[in-house]
């Protein structure tokens, strides 16, 4: 979350906006005491300290123990008022000026990035123990973990950042107070300072920071084994004739097949479990619906017939249902449908101000991992939901999209931004944290999908404003990028088994 820079500067604006009189009353024990309440609670740090496992942003940080804080801050003022003339603000200001302050720190931590769960405060406790934060951050989260990372390039970038917004909020409160040009003017200098310095080496300080957080982080350790049953290859889709259709092809590039050839367009093809089956969604009918056919292309039946767009089909864990996306009901959701039978659609996601896309179910649980949006607000993350749905959780530390789980079920990869404004291919632990960038480029890197084994990803990159789609793979570590197939008019939506 925040830094105490960050804190400390609302927290001095808060001070100054609500101080009665002129500069000549802001005292210096009253700013030092302001800047202990404004980071208070992060002093649930020692909890965790103490207790040898991560506590941050749990009970401390919360509604509540604000108000309990506050209470406790009042009692004391009240108290010593008692013993003192000199004490003129009574002990009800006192409450409200230290709800302000812890206030303030919930408010800016659920505005900034957090890269590990839980994400963001549990600010209803203890009426409920959801964690809460707004899902385009303000300000960026700290690093912790080692001494290297808590003094490195990522939390210099974070803490010029902090300097920057939080001067230009503390400039403005001393132009209000109508304080002497003087310190507006080198208030608003150090901010303008820090907004240049940011636009200047935001892109080395990001580049520099994630080479240094790679040092210390362990490295994906995926051991799946993999019988070689049941058909093999990775599925994609080719725009290599008049129209989409579903092809295989080794992972060395050889032996490519076309496994559809239909007017209407067949894409996103998915293999079953046993490799016996392969999902796609087509248009066969005038509009999107899910069907499946054998591994070699026959028996094609379709699984759903509805005027709505069905599509990004997935299979479950046991090969017996597909969860997948669809409008049907005037909300983007998601639904599963067991695979024999007829029997209707089941929504997982609930209707409401989101949009759940791109399912992705987990290997070794049977959860489901989608992308979800507001429809009001932009911005993509990755949740999870079981697949007899419930409450959804957020999964991706970061902004992204299309994640497919890992093999073994403890990873998932996902499309992110890059610093050029293109996406590229990111990997993190479900647990949360091991957050690494695999490819970075200009160029945009869409659909990964995982090898077999665990040790390789395939995606789709694209070129002049996504387009020119081709498919390639490169290891988790990073290492052996290599193009798979060439292609002038497009492949994506890989599928490897």
């Amino acid at each position: 979350m925040a830094s105490p820079l960050a804190h400390s500067l609302i927290g001095a604006a808060i001070y100054i906006a609500v101080k009665p009189g002129s500069k000549k009353q802001i005292t210096a024990k009253g700013l030092v005491s302001t800047i202990v309440l404004a980071n208070l609670m992060d002093g649930d740090f020692l909890i965790s300290l103490l207790s040898g496992s991560k506590y941050h942003h749990y009970h401390v940080h919360t509604i509540a123990f604000a108000l309990f804080a506050s209470a406790l801050v009042a009692m004391s003022w009240k108290w010593f008022q008692r013993r003192s003339s000199e004490l003129s603000i009574n002990s009800y200001q006192v409450f409200f000026f230290a709800l302000l302050l812890t206030a303030s720190h919930l408010l800016i931590d659920s505005f900034t990035e957090d890269t590990s769960k839980p994400y963001g405060c549990m600010l209803l406790w203890p009426i409920s123990d959801k964690f809460y934060i707004f899902p385009y951050p303000v300000f960026t989260d700290i690093w912790r973990g080692t001494v290297t990372l808590l003094f490195g390039y990522h939390n210099w970038n974070a803490a010029i950042k902090e300097l920057a917004l939080g001067g230009v909020i503390l400039t403005a409160v001393l132009a209000v107070r109508k304080w002497p040009v003087r310190w507006i003017s080198i208030c608003g200098s150090v901010s303008v300072f820090a907004m240049f310095m940011s636009f200047m080496l935001d892109g080395y300080l990001t580049r520099a920071a994630e080479k240094q957080l790679l040092k210390h982080l362990d490295k994906p350790d995926i051991a799946v084994s993999f019988s070689g049953e049941g058909a093999h290859g990775i599925l994609f889709t080719g725009d290599r004739g008049s129209n989409k259709d579903i092809y295989c092809i080794l992972p060395d590039g050889s032996n490519m097949r076309r496994l559809t050839d239909h007017s209407a367009e067949d894409i996103w093809p998915v293999w079953s479990p046993d490799g016996k089956w392969i999902a796609f969604q087509s248009n066969r009918t005038g509009n999107w619906d899910v069907y499946i056919m054998t591994s070699e292309g026959k028996t094609i039946r379709n699984l759903t017939n509805n005027p709505g767009a069905d599509e990004s089909p997935a299979w479950s864990k046991d090969g017996s249902g597909i969860v997948f996306s669809s409008d049907r009901s005037g909300d983007v959701l998601l639904y599963t449908t067991p695979v024999d039978g007829d029997a209707e659609p089941v929504p997982v996601t609930s209707s409401g101000s989101f949009m759940d896309i791109f399912p992705s179910t987990s290997p070794k649980d049977n959860t489901i991992a989608y992308t979800s949006r507001s429809k009001i607000l932009p911005g993509w993350h990755i949740y999870e939901i079981p697949w007899n749905g419930g409450e959804p959780q957020r999964l991706s530390p970061q902004v992204g999209c299309r994640a497919k789980w890992s093999p073994d079920g403890n990873f998932l990869a996902f499309v992110s931004e890059g610093i050029e404004g293109a996406t590229d291919i990111w990997i993190f632990k479900a647990s949360g944290g091991g957050l690494r960038r695999l490819t970075d480029t200009p160029e945009y890197d869409y659909d990964p999908c995982w090898s077999p084994d665990g040790k390789q990803i395939c995606f789709a990159r694209g070129r002049d404003g996504k387009s020119q789609w081709e498919l390639w793979t490169i290891g988790v570590d990073g290492q052996g990028l290599k193009l798979l197939a060439e292609s002038s008019d497009g492949d994506r939506h890989p599928c490897w088994r």
